[in-house]
């Protein structure tokens, strides 16, 4: 994708930014906005955002072109719109992991796993499921549940590697 721009003109667009020219971050701008503006607003589907983004995605452009960062510049383009897409995948993950809040009636709950199993029912259902594990699978779990230790404590603590101990605690 070139979005206008032959790969000699963008190398001497981007040579220019890394020098300093404001001129050039203005030009950069207006070669790949409104393009990209576009682009953005149907990976978005939202004005504000896209907008945002845009802005986002030029600010980051233009840093990595003056801090040498971009490897290729005759490919301008193609790094224009990755870091562009990049940044519209970053804004748009926080909305994606909020969780959708809906209210219940009390009468909507079919099934409550409580209502089987009174408080020591369930501690002595855990002690005896614990007492089934090995030691070392116990030390495991008493020291990153009870003990609050990440893996890597846990494992450095028991001689074994957080990969180790985060593989035997699921």
């Amino acid at each position: 994708m070139t979005l206008g721009l032959e790969p000699d003109e963008q190398r001497s667009l981007a040579e220019r930014v890394r020098s300093g020219d404001s001129s050039a971050e203005e030009e950069l701008v207006r070669a790949f906005g409104p393009r990209l503006l576009r682009l953005i607003r149907v990976w978005t589907r939202d004005e504000e955002a896209a907008r945002e983004i845009l802005n986002d995605s030029l600010f980051t452009v233009v840093r990595a072109l003056r801090e040498g960062r971009v490897r290729e510049p005759e490919h301008l383009a193609a790094f224009v719109c990755g870091t562009a897409r990049n940044c519209s995948r970053t804004s748009q993950r926080p909305r994606a992991r909020r969780p959708v809040h809906e209210e219940l009636s009390p009468d909507a709950v079919l099934y409550d796993p409580r209502d089987e199993m009174d408080e020591s029912s369930r501690r002595a259902l855990v002690r005896e499921e614990t007492a089934r594990l090995g030691p070392v699978d116990q030390s495991i779990l008493e020291l990153s549940l009870v003990g609050g230790f990440t893996l890597a404590e846990v494992g450095q603590r028991l001689g074994l590697t957080h990969e180790a101990a985060r593989a035997r605690k699921s």
